[in-house]
C-alpha cells in the first residue's frame, strides 16, 4: 500500500458516512422552506394551499432515526378548513370534483390548475386505507372533461403487500368507473414509484400526461412526462401491432355472455336482488376490462351490507405484475361509493373465462376473505364465454 493511503481511505470513509446526514439535512431544510411558504410554488402561479410534499402521512421524506430504531407512526391530521385564497385546502367530500366545482375552487383560491391539484393532495391522502403501513398517499388528476379525480392507496390486512393498490392505480380505476377516456395532469405527493410508471405506460394517453410533484428537498413544482420518468420503456407497442387493440382508458368492448352453467346459476337465484345486480355488474365489468395480451377478460362485483353492489374490471399490463386485478378495481369502486370497511363485504362475484390462461377467482377470494376477516366469505364464480353470434 502507498504511504499515506490509509489516512486517505479513512477520510473518504468518514465523508461517505457523513454524506447521508448532509443530504437529510438539506432535505429537512427544503421541507422547512416549503412549510414556511405555505404552499408549493408553480411556475409563476399563486400559492394554493399546503405543500404537496407535506411531511407526515402524505410525505415521503427520509427519516434520520438511528439504525434499528422503530419508526413512529402517526395518524393523519384532521382536515383543515378553507378560509379563502392561500388557506389550507378544503377537505374532499368524495373522490370526484365536477368541472364546475374545479372551476369554482380555482376562482375562489386565485391559483393555477396545477397549484390547485397539488393543494388537494393532503385532503386526498386522508381518504386512503393503509391498515398495514399506516402510510397515507393521495393523488389528484385532471381529466379532459375538466373534472378532477382522487386516487388513494389501499392495503389488505392478512394479504401479501403485492396485493396493495397504489394511489396512481386507484385514480385510473376511478377514471374508468366514471367513463373518462383520458388524463391530462396528475399531481402526486412525490415522484411515482417504478411500479406506477410502468402501469401508466399502458394508458392510451401515456405520452401526454403531465406529472406534477415536488422533488425531495425542493420548494418548486416540477412538471414531468412519462418519457422522462421511464425512458426507453417497455409497453404495449412492444407486444401489440399499432391500432390492433384499444389501450387502457380507451373504450373496451369484449363480446361476452354467460356460459350455460352460469346462466343457470344466475337464474336459480333470481329472487336475490343483490346477487342478480352483482352478477350483471361483474359481467359488464368483464366486458369493459382490458386484457389485450392474454385475452382473459374478467370482472368482480362485491355485495356489501344493505345490498349495495360495487364492481371493477381487470386492467392488464405488458409487464404483467403492474396490472390491476379486478378485485382491487372493485374494492376501489366500493371505497369511492362509500364502503366504510372491508368487513361490510358479504359476497364476491367473479366473472371470467372457464379455461382462461389467467384466472382471478382464487386470489380474489383469498384476498377478500383475509381483508374482511371472514374465512367463510362466499365467493361465487360465474363463467363467461365469447359471444360469436
Amino acid at each position: 500500500m502507498l504511504a499515506g493511503s490509509s489516512s486517505v481511505l479513512r477520510r473518504a470513509a468518514g465523508a461517505a458516512r457523513a454524506a447521508p446526514l448532509r443530504a437529510a439535512a438539506r432535505c429537512a431544510a427544503g421541507v422547512a422552506d416549503r412549510r414556511g411558504a405555505g404552499g408549493v410554488r408553480g411556475a409563476g402561479a399563486a400559492h394554493c394551499g399546503p405543500a404537496a410534499a407535506a411531511i407526515g402521512p402524505v410525505g415521503r421524506a427520509p427519516s434520520r432515526r438511528a439504525p434499528g430504531a422503530r419508526r413512529r407512526r402517526s395518524p393523519p391530521a384532521p382536515p383543515a378548513r378553507a378560509t379563502g385564497a392561500g388557506a389550507a385546502a378544503p377537505p374532499l367530500a368524495g373522490f370526484r370534483l365536477a368541472p364546475e366545482e374545479v372551476a369554482a375552487l380555482q376562482r375562489e383560491r386565485g391559483c393555477s390548475l396545477d397549484s390547485l391539484l397539488l393543494s388537494l393532495l393532503p385532503a386526498a391522502a386522508r381518504l386512503a386505507r393503509p391498515p398495514v403501513s399506516n402510510y397515507f398517499v393521495g393523488a389528484v388528476g385532471l381529466a379532459p372533461s375538466g373534472a378532477a379525480y382522487v386516487g388513494v392507496n389501499l392495503e389488505f390486512p392478512g394479504a401479501p403487500l403485492s396485493q396493495s393498490v397504489h394511489a396512481e392505480q386507484f385514480l385510473v380505476a376511478n377514471l374508468l368507473a366514471h367513463g373518462e377516456g383520458g388524463l391530462d395532469s396528475l399531481a402526486v405527493s412525490a415522484a411515482p414509484c417504478g411500479h406506477c410508471r410502468q402501469f401508466y405506460s399502458e394508458l392510451a394517453c401515456a405520452d401526454s400526461v403531465r406529472f406534477l410533484f415536488s422533488p425531495l428537498g425542493s420548494a418548486t413544482q416540477e412538471v414531468t412526462r412519462l418519457s422522462d420518468l421511464l425512458p426507453a420503456r417497455f409497453g404495449p407497442l412492444d407486444l401489440l401491432e399499432p391500432g390492433s387493440a384499444p389501450l387502457l382508458l380507451e373504450k373496451q368492448d369484449n363480446r361476452l355472455r354467460w356460459a350455460p352453467a352460469a346462466r343457470a346459476a344466475v337464474g336459480a337465484r333470481a329472487g336475490d336482488g343483490a346477487f342478480a345486480r352483482a352478477a350483471e355488474a361483474a359481467l359488464e365489468a368483464a366486458r369493459r376490462s382490458y386484457s389485450p395480451y392474454t385475452r382473459c377478460p374478467s370482472g368482480v362485483a362485491l355485495v356489501a351490507r344493505g345490498g349495495r353492489v360495487y364492481s371493477g374490471g381487470y386492467s392488464e399490463n405488458a409487464a404483467h405484475n403492474p396490472g390491476l386485478a379486478p378485485l382491487q378495481a372493485a374494492v376501489a369502486g366500493a371505497v369511492i361509493g362509500g364502503l366504510a370497511g372491508y368487513k361490510e363485504i358479504e359476497e364476491v362475484v367473479v366473472a371470467e373465462l372457464q379455461r382462461g390462461l389467467v384466472q382471478q377467482a382464487g386470489v380474489a377470494g383469498a384476498v377478500a376473505r383475509a381483508a374482511a376477516g371472514n374465512a367463510q366469505l362466499p365467493v361465487t364464480v360465474l363463467h363467461v364465454e365469447w359471444d360469436e353470434s
